[in-house]
């Protein structure tokens, strides 16, 4: 019922020409899967201190082998302890949904031709003409669960995961959209600083914004890329990874 009504949902506002609220119902439809699996943090208060001390520091409690955050703020002392897992959390229900979301992923590749896929990325695939056609039956736009042609492009460059550029417009995950481009893959661009990152500063009083340079190594890891651009699983043998 959550799905269907946030999709239904979804469609309205598309219909109606409201993108925020679109984009809204579309990262609530693809983050619940998700918060099963998610990771948490525990806050208790261990003592107090001058409400105008602010610090924090990574510290062993009780001869745990794991770190702690220790902090100070508005007079009192924390610690903020990092959960195996967030409480009612179920790692079994995101990985469930993630693995059939790999292997539909697969079907479709197989169903366009492997050597018609140039890229795919979680729920999406750039494929050449004959990709397309092969994959016409599934095409069933506004239809929970099938596709819908995003774009046809003439020019594709793909860098590496999640980094590519259709038709000149390069989309790098990590990168900001405001970033300032300085290099083929360096960029200059804004940090915006943190609550936690000023207490370790030791002050509050004052919000930094600060340039940062991010170059991109172009390093792929997922697979074994071969000379003519395709790429292959690794292997795992007796000794571990074969490259």
């Amino acid at each position: 019922e959550y799905v269907t009504d946030l999709y239904n949902l979804r469609r309205s506002y598309q219909e109606a020409g409201n993108e925020p609220f679109t984009y809204l119902t579309k990262l609530l439809l693809n983050s619940l899967y998700g918060k099963f699996g998610q990771r948490g943090f525990v806050y208790e208060e261990i003592g107090t201190c001058d409400p105008d001390e602010c610090w924090q520091m990574e510290t062993i409690v009780n001869g745990e082998t794991d770190s702690v955050t220790e902090f100070a703020f508005g007079g009192k002392v924390y610690i903020r302890r990092r959960e195996k897992e967030a409480y009612e959390s179920f790692p079994a229900i995101s990985s469930a949904v993630t693995a059939y979301g790999r292997m539909l992923l697969w079907d479709l590749i197989n169903t366009a031709g492997r050597e018609n896929v140039y890229y795919v990325d979680t729920d999406s695939l750039i494929v050449n003409p004959a990709g397309y056609e092969r994959l016409q039956p599934l095409i069933k736009p506004g239809e929970l669960g099938g596709l819908h042609l995003e774009r046809i492009a003439e020019k594709v460059i793909i860098y590496g995961l999640k980094d590519y550029a259709i038709e000149g417009r390069r989309k790098t995950k990590g990168v900001k959209m405001k970033a300032i481009k300085v290099g083929d893959h360096a960029w200059i661009e804004e940090k915006w600083e943190r609550f936690h990152s000023a207490l370790h500063r030791g002050h509050l009083e004052d919000y930094r914004i600060r340039l940062s340079p991010k170059v991109l190594t172009l390093a792929y890891e997922k697979g074994q890329v071969l000379e003519d651009g395709n790429v292959i699983p690794f292997r795992f043998g007796a000794r571990g990874i074969d490259k």
